[in-house]
């Protein structure tokens, strides 16, 4: 796992977070942190959100906007191999209590991403999560295919709530409005749904699958000979020679 990635220190999300939501009419309103400071929400401040409609971006969302786009049900490039995003999402999680990935595995999926064109050239793009070592709370530009699976969510941002304190005051607004049980506002302050078709990766994995063009990687750069094949046929073709020669003399 790249240190680089944990941010100790994680900045407040911007309301259209990076790599996030799309201009979709009807997309929910994320609700904002609570106010700086340590003074947390006062119940008084959260009447304005009273009418809010709010989204719960689960597995029946998901499959409905789907069917309403015409493409698959789930992402078809959700794998480690296929897409950066996927990997680096997954990858983090072990930071986060999740099963992580073997090392020796995790180093090669590592090396081979970076490599490529598709990895993040800016942290600004990085899938990343942010919080006290050990104690991740915001999960910032991640893959809805690996927040799902882990959080129950389809979403590219997710922020804990800061402390106790809002989590109470948000539960008991959340009991008078009868919020349903998979109502994301119960563990989480904020949260921007995202559909895999709105993911900027997609338009470009998808372009290239329609069209059979592999992901460009530094080693296909190299010239044949430095390359595993280039480098047997080499040594069999000095093998040969040095065999010949040994019979010649």
């Amino acid at each position: 796992m790249v240190s680089f990635q944990l941010n100790t220190t994680p900045p407040q999300p911007n309301p259209l977070p990076h790599w996030g939501r799309g201009d979709r009419k009807g997309t929910s309103i994320k609700l904002p942190l609570p106010p700086t400071g340590g003074e947390g929400w006062g119940e008084g401040e959260l009447d304005e959100y009273e009418d809010m409609a709010i989204i719960i971006p689960d597995l029946k969302w998901y499959i409905a906007i789907s069917d309403q786009r015409g493409v698959q049900p789930r992402c078809p490039f959700a794998t480690v191999r296929a897409c950066p995003r996927f990997y680096q999402s997954l990858s983090l999680l072990g930071e986060a209590g999740s099963t992580k990935i073997e090392p020796e595995e995790d180093k090669k999926l590592l090396k081979y991403w970076e490599d490529s064109d598709l990895w993040p050239t800016t942290m600004e793009y990085a899938t990343s999560i942010g919080g006290s070592p050990g104690e991740p709370h915001i999960f910032s530009n991640f893959c809805p295919e690996v927040s799902f699976d882990r959080f129950g969510y389809f979403a590219s941002f997710l922020a804990r709530y800061a402390d106790q304190l809002d989590i109470g005051i948000w539960h008991k607004k959340l009991g008078r409005e009868k919020a349903s049980a998979n109502d994301w506002r119960w563990a989480w302050s904020a949260v921007s749904e995202m559909h895999y078709s709105e993911c900027p990766l997609y338009s470009i994995l998808k372009h290239r699958s329609d069209t059979t063009q592999p992901i460009e990687n530094k080693s296909d750069k190299e010239p044949w000979y430095k390359k595993p094949f280039g480098q047997i046929f080499i040594a069999l073709i000095s093998g040969i020679i040095l065999y010949l020669l040994t019979k010649v003399f």
